[in-house]
């Protein structure tokens, strides 16, 4: 098999003259390179697969003509060494009290991204296969960060994402005879919740106050569909700690519930 260079209009640097798969059972014998003419600064560097010398010029004899006799495939390829790229656009969403999701810009790779590994606040919690991860488990009203690293098969590992932090929603608690809680419903807004254990309120009044405002004492609605008492508390952002109280009326006696404290996230 020969192959015969002629680079005419520029100079070209072919690194081989012949490729073929490097596995078990390919098998060339009597390959030559030959140069015939070309823009200096040509050449073909070797004849196959990285095998046998170059070609470049006239003279020497070596410079103009190189042959290899055999060449048999041995089954290991080039390794690779290449990482993915960084995942971007990372995001983190509180879901819950117990829950964060994430969700970023998918990465790539020369061969191919086999997964993507998980770190929140610096140690690996998980893995996933696509683009997105549910980060369950976790405290109420707690901050996390979280970054992400891209992988291929064989095991090259992106730079880390950028970090994304979230707080967990504020998970509903218990007094002696009732559950309460507080929810997040958008940028500014939060619902503060009593539901009685056991026994029928006639009333619930709910006292908050967060900085900014003075204490609000507020007659509770009753939600028969949620089966509990629900206020609405507006005029919230990202960081404000809602400080609130319940009293209460259980067979006729006036009860107040200890006082609890919520974070916006």
């Amino acid at each position: 098999m020969g192959v015969y260079s002629y680079f005419r209009d520029a100079p070209v640097k072919l690194e081989n003259a012949i490729e073929v798969p490097n596995v078990t059972g390919v098998k060339i014998h009597h390959m030559t390179t030959i140069w015939l003419n070309g823009v200096a600064g040509s050449e073909i560097t070797h004849v196959i697969n990285g095998t046998g010398g170059r070609v470049y010029g006239s003279t020497p004899a070596t410079a103009m003509r190189q042959t290899v006799s055999e060449f048999a495939g041995t089954g290991v390829g080039t390794p690779d060494t290449q990482a993915p790229t960084t995942p971007a656009n990372l995001l983190a969403t509180a879901t819950s009290s117990s829950q964060i999701n994430l969700s970023w810009n998918a990465s790539s790779d020369n061969v191919g991204v086999s997964g993507y590994d998980v770190y929140r606040n610096g140690s690996a919690v998980g893995s996933s296969g696509t683009n997105s991860y549910s980060d369950t488990g976790l405290a109420a009203s707690t901050a996390y960060s979280y970054t992400v690293r891209a992988r291929d098969a064989a095991g090259n590992t992106s730079a880390a994402s950028n970090t994304a932090t979230a707080t967990t929603q504020a998970g509903g608690g218990s007094g002696t005879d009732f559950t309460y809680g507080a929810t997040n419903v958008n940028a500014t807004q939060a619902l503060l919740w009593f539901k009685p254990t056991g026994f029928t309120a006639s009333y619930v009044i709910v006292h908050y106050s967060y900085p900014g405002i003075g204490q609000q004492n507020v007659t509770m609605t009753y939600n028969s569909g949620a089966a509990r008492f629900e206020t609405s508390v507006t005029g919230l952002s990202a960081g404000k700690v809602v400080t609130y109280s319940f009293t209460y009326n259980k067979n006729g006696t006036q009860y107040d519930s200890p006082t609890y404290t919520w974070t916006k996230p």
